[in-house]
């Protein structure tokens, strides 16, 4: 499978506001056309301040944010386990990595479970999202158990909830399912767990 050997800017650099791209070098040649969904799929940036836009490079990714760095925002980035080299062998394991644009870095995490409100199994590859006071949306996407985990949150206060974009909007649907969970505060050195259903929307309470 293809290994990530380099990415810019590096993880825990200090990194001035401005139109920048995020660079992630593979060892090798990757293809155009990940295993599911698309590129801009495929790398997740947050929070989300902007649209953004995942290019191919031979062997790497360039991903660009609409209105590049803010100010004042620790961003993390993940490359998702869909990114396949030529030959269809996948990227292992998600790869994530942390730089600031002004806030110190809190060793803290934000981790639970997803599951159907139904069927009461876990709910897989289903994005998360944590918005803080300042409607600021901190997003992480759940694994093939329905597991999910935030790093290096910014403390405070989160409201959570989750859905499953269909549409690729950036909100929740009708049609789509969804579900929230309960308020949490993070602290600078926490290590918290929660756990929330999602279904899809319906007249009557389930």
């Amino acid at each position: 499978p293809p290994v990530i050997v380099e990415v810019r800017p590096d993880t825990f650099a200090r990194v001035e506001p401005r139109d920048a791209k995020i660079r992630i070098q593979f060892d090798e040649a990757i293809s155009e056309s990940p295993s599911q969904g698309t590129l801009d799929q495929a790398v997740q940036v947050s929070p989300r301040t902007g649209e953004i836009d995942v290019s191919h490079a031979g062997d790497a990714l360039e991903v660009s944010i609409e209105g590049g760095f803010r100010p004042g925002v620790l961003y993390r980035v993940t490359v998702l386990p869909v990114v396949q080299d030529r030959f269809r062998n996948t990227l292992l394991d998600p790869f994530e990595w942390v730089f600031t644009t002004g806030p110190d870095f809190a060793p803290n995490a934000l981790a639970g479970e997803v599951w159907d409100r139904l069927t009461g199994e876990p709910v897989p590859s289903i994005d998360v999202f944590a918005v803080s006071d300042d409607s600021v949306a901190y997003v992480a996407r759940t694994d093939s158990a329905g597991l999910f985990v935030m790093r290096y949150l910014p403390p405070g206060p989160y409201g959570l909830r989750s859905f499953d974009d269909r549409n690729a909007n950036d909100s929740a649907d009708a049609f789509e399912v969804q579900g929230t969970g309960d308020p949490v505060a993070v602290g600078a050195t926490d290590t918290l767990l929660t756990s929330f259903w999602v279904m899809l929307p319906d007249t009557t309470a389930p």
